[in-house]
């Protein structure tokens, strides 16, 4: 009786803590790069939106210094459209290729199409 009231105690005590660390994780904000700079990037070696646009999504967001990624993928063309807003303060242009070409064990090829400076961008939800 007495393990079973230890084993009860212990396992209430970590069931607590873990779920309060989960709400300071939630309610701590993630500082978010504001962009003032978008490159326009054509990738080849995509299979798909939804697998590769979001394993890109994921690497760039990462950074911390990309606030929005934007993928225009269309299933009939060999190299897809990726529009990358990011503070040229924290990240460079060869930095987020290099980033891409690296990331799915090399899969993806990356040509600048275009590079543009801009007015400070916040990122938009849902992105």
């Amino acid at each position: 009786m007495k393990k079973l009231l230890i084993i009860i105690t212990s396992l209430n005590f970590l069931l607590l803590s873990c779920s309060e660390s989960a709400k300071n994780e939630v309610n701590t904000p993630k500082k978010i790069s504001v962009a003032n700079q978008k490159i326009t990037l054509e990738v080849e070696g995509m299979v798909c939106k939804m697998g590769c646009g979001g394993s890109i999504r994921k690497a760039l967001l990462e950074t911390k210094s990309v606030s929005q990624v934007d993928v225009d993928y269309q299933d009939d063309r060999t190299k897809q459209i990726v529009s990358v807003f990011y503070n040229k303060s924290q990240i460079n242009k060869s930095a987020i290729v290099n980033l891409l070409e690296t990331i799915n064990d090399k899969q993806f090829k990356i040509a600048v199409l275009d590079e543009q400076a801009m007015a400070a961008k916040t990122p938009a939800k849902g992105k």
